[in-house]
């Protein structure tokens, strides 16, 4: 019986450090994570246009009554262009407002028009 439980009680001891050993590793690993990583650098704030325009997308739409099929988000260099047709000026109004909100964008074209009203250019 001797012969049976001598090498099942190091197996057991074996397992067991095993699991010490990758907790500790584990450990380890998470501290060495933390000192790298003690100041996070600033973002620079600076978006791409196709990022940018679906921020801008995020920020226009969040209202349920915005024609969101209807208006077409567009930015180049920084610059949106909001470009379809809305059904009131107030709304107009309201769309460029949220669009100059965004942080990142430098200016907005307002090109929306009304029913029944051409497109401006």
């Amino acid at each position: 019986m001797l012969a049976q439980r001598v090498p099942a009680f190091f197996r057991r001891r074996g397992r067991e450090v095993g699991r010490l050993g990758r907790g500790i590793g584990a450990d380890v690993h998470g501290v060495k994570q933390k000192a790298t990583h003690l100041r996070q650098e600033p973002k620079t704030g600076v978006l791409n246009d196709p990022a940018l325009a679906r921020k801008v997308e995020t920020e226009i739409f969040r209202g349920p009554d915005v024609p969101k099929g209807q208006v077409n988000v567009q930015v180049h260099d920084g610059v949106v262009e909001l470009r379809g047709e809305v059904s009131g000026p107030e709304l107009i109004d309201e769309l460029v407002a949220r669009a100059r909100s965004v942080p990142e964008v430098r200016e907005v074209e307002n090109l929306l028009h009304l029913p029944g009203t051409p497109a401006p250019h």
